[in-house]
């Protein structure tokens, strides 16, 4: 028969749900900061630049090289992962965006 030493299981419990509060603390300052920076002209600016230098408005394929392909479409799955946040949480500011880039 298998003892169970209670509160070692009881600190593990403990040490899953810190980690867990902080990842979700975590996670919210992340979209406020971004909530912050799309509310702002400037700030607006370097989404933009993100997500233009990762190549989201643009082709990832050359033709000529599959290594530079892959490499692109690394690039602009990084800048889709931004876009896919900044249009969830963010819709206004970034038709907003949109509009003061044409």
């Amino acid at each position: 028969m298998s003892e169970f030493d209670i509160d070692s299981i009881e600190a593990g419990e403990t040490a899953i749900r810190v980690r867990q509060d902080l990842e979700a603390q975590e996670a919210r300052w992340e979209l406020d900061d971004l909530k912050w920076l799309m509310g702002n002209k400037r700030g607006r600016r370097v989404v933009w630049r993100l997500l233009r230098s990762a190549g989201v408005y643009r082709l990832s394929f050359d033709p000529h090289n599959a290594s530079v392909t892959a490499f692109n479409e690394g690039q602009r799955n990084q800048g889709l992962r931004l876009l896919a946040i900044v249009q969830e949480h963010c819709g206004v500011d970034y038709g907003l965006m949109l509009q003061e880039r044409n």
